[in-house]
């Protein structure tokens, strides 16, 4: 089935001008196709004044949609949300803003997208369950971007499965990286504001307003420490080089021969 907004890359999809203050729209049909969802739920989740009104949405309320959807998904009815928004103020904001990256405006399926970067369909869905990603049911631009990385890098010479291994061990752990950084966070910033006796719009904009600028940093810092545990690893590289006469090339490909030494 062609769920692309238009063809794979293109962007019909979108519109601006004077009327929409230049901020680019979508239908609400156009909406379900980029984010997955139904339309019907997308339209009674406007009756609860969790999204704009009318027809015409925009990328904020696209990714508002993923949002609902996901909480909805986990059990939190949209109507619940739509009562804690109004009685506590907009709980999506500041969560819809962190969202909104470059590259989801049109979307398409995995069949779609492996044809797009000219991979095999069977070899797209191996990368895209490694990267943990089975649970995003379309394929978006700034997807295909590691994809052809992955690709490219199979091209190459890498074998399929080290790059399985290397998708599957970046996705994991910079998963514990975000959950790691976001718990924290929530810990010792929201949850000190919550011990000050704040709630509603009041607790949302204090625990914002520290949030808000240190998102700014979160990735030099990723950037930071994977360049210094990269010069770590290919300086533990070089001793494997350094050993080589002395050790002689595994029997298994893929395979790492340790001895282990117990002094006691």
């Amino acid at each position: 089935m062609d769920i692309a907004v238009g063809p794979p890359g293109i962007d019909p999809g979108w519109r601006s001008g004077a009327a929409t203050g230049e901020r680019r729209i979508v239908t609400v049909d156009e909406a379900a196709a980029i984010t997955a969802e139904n339309a019907d739920d997308i339209r009674a989740w406007q009756s609860l004044a969790l999204l704009n009104e009318g027809e015409e949405l925009s990328r904020e309320d696209l990714e508002r949609i993923r949002l609902i959807g996901f909480v909805a998904r986990r059990g939190i009815a949209p109507a619940e949300l739509a009562r804690i928004c109004e009685e506590q103020g907009d709980m999506l904001a500041s969560f819809t803003r962190w969202g909104i990256t470059p590259g989801r405006e049109v979307a398409m399926s995995r069949e779609q997208a492996a044809a797009r970067i000219g991979v095999d369909p069977e070899l797209f869905d191996t990368f895209w369950f490694a990267a943990g990603l089975r649970d995003q049911a379309l394929v978006y631009e700034e997807d295909l971007g590691i994809m052809q990385a992955a690709n490219a890098a199979l091209a190459f010479g890498l074998p399929v499965e080290a790059m399985v291994q290397i998708v599957r061990v970046l996705a994991a752990s910079l998963d514990r990286v975000s959950e790691t950084m976001t718990r924290v966070f929530h810990l010792y910033v929201h949850e000190r504001f919550r011990a000050e006796v704040r709630s509603g719009a009041d607790l949302m904009a204090a625990t914002q307003g520290v949030a808000d600028p240190m998102t700014d940093l979160v990735e030099p810092a990723v950037v930071y420490f994977h360049r210094k545990a990269w010069e770590r690893a290919n300086r533990e590289d070089l001793l494997l080089h350094l050993m080589e006469e002395t050790t002689p090339p595994s029997e298994t490909i893929g395979e790492l021969v340790r001895t282990v030494l117990f002094v006691d």
